[in-house]
């Protein structure tokens, strides 16, 4: 795996640990509610995942598409996208973290089954990791 691959992954977590840094010292940024700020980029993020399983699945050369994989990954994306326009905190982040966890183990089997390489799924596994405890942090917070 590249350096950039990784340098990538690792700054996608930065809006994550900023944003909760933010609702921690009960802090704003330009005037932005940081519980928005955190469900935003949440949504965003979990919606690129899934638009990769759609794209690792649509380049297989033997047109033997998993169709479920392909409704999965439009699903996660379109709960992504409610997280953003229910307003409602708590059941937002609940969805997130479940979508998170959804793409994961995927993404597992799709390693299991030799698709993806050991590094990628070593930094999936320590990405989606830090990006789950930020949602239990915003949770126990929001109380």
């Amino acid at each position: 795996m590249s350096k950039t691959y990784s340098m990538l992954g690792y700054a996608g977590l930065l809006p994550f640990i900023i944003s909760t840094g933010l609702i921690l010292m009960g802090q704003t940024l330009f005037s932005i509610d940081p519980f928005m700020l955190f469900i935003t980029y949440s949504a965003i993020i979990l919606s690129f995942l899934a638009g990769t399983l759609w794209g690792r699945e649509s380049s297989k050369v033997h047109y033997l598409n998993d169709d479920k994989l392909l409704i999965i990954s439009n699903v996660v994306s379109v709960l992504a996208w409610v997280t953003i326009v229910i307003n409602h905190l708590y059941v937002s982040l609940i969805i997130l973290m479940l979508g998170y966890v959804v793409v994961y183990r995927l993404d597992k089997q799709q390693w299991r089954d030799k698709t993806l390489s050991d590094d990628y799924i070593q930094l999936r596994t320590y990405l989606t990791g830090v990006a789950l405890v930020c949602h239990v942090i915003v949770i126990g917070i929001g109380n």
